[in-house]
């Protein structure tokens, strides 16, 4: 939704997908690590917008992510925190 231009807090954006996730019965479409705005990130995976900025930040810098290990190399990230929406990550 933002990528096409929806604009709203990282909090709006969080309760708009929890909302389509469970009155729509589908799995939310996977997010692309390489691809989306720290935003997206933090929306779709529920972290933190900080961390979410971090993962791009580290993506410009050290070029894009290659599988789900990889994120490891991001400063201060907690794995186990987004490891249950694993299966909606892409790369």
């Amino acid at each position: 939704m933002v990528a096409r231009g929806a604009e709203g807090t990282d909090e709006e954006l969080e309760r708009i997908l929890d909302y389509l996730a469970k009155n729509l019965g589908k799995a939310p479409a996977k997010i692309n690590v390489n691809k989306a705005t720290s935003t997206e990130l933090a929306a779709a995976l529920a972290i933190p917008k900080e961390t979410a900025a971090a993962m791009v930040s580290e993506r410009e810098k050290n070029g894009p992510y290659k599988q789900w290990q990889e994120l490891k190399r991001v400063p201060g990230i907690d794995l186990k925190q987004i490891a249950d929406k694993r299966d909606s990550v892409e790369f």
